[in-house]
């Protein structure tokens, strides 16, 4: 969320929809990756399904950690008329993996499985 609300305030129309694209696409990866099987395995092993949970409370005490003892920094306001530092592709590709790398998505998605 940060990430696309740091790209909508400063960057240009190409970039913000680059980037709502590749966290879009990131979200049909995870639809694909539970309709194909993931979620079956996930919704039968509660081991499977636990330790990727306690993995993503893992990580996120990390994060709070490594945040918690990090040296605040100054807020640089950026000049919307300089040049933009990323291009629409790696715009996509850091929302793409910044989306993929969320445990959340896939934690979510994986009650939608049904046994038909």
């Amino acid at each position: 969320m940060l990430l696309a609300l740091s790209n909508g305030t400063t960057k240009n129309k190409k970039i913000i929809l680059m980037g709502i694209l590749g966290a879009a696409c990131s979200d049909f990866l995870l639809i694909g990756l539970v309709a194909f099987g993931l979620g079956a395995i996930m919704a039968t092993s509660e081991i499977l399904f636990s330790t990727i949970k306690v993995i993503g409370v893992i990580y996120l005490f990390w994060l709070a950690y490594n945040l918690w003892q990090s040296t605040p920094l100054t807020l640089q306001v950026e000049n919307r008329n300089n040049k933009n530092s990323i291009n629409a592709k790696g715009a996509f590709y850091k929302s793409l993996f910044a989306a993929l790398s969320n445990p959340k998505g896939l934690l979510f998605l994986v009650p939608f499985y049904h046994n038909s």
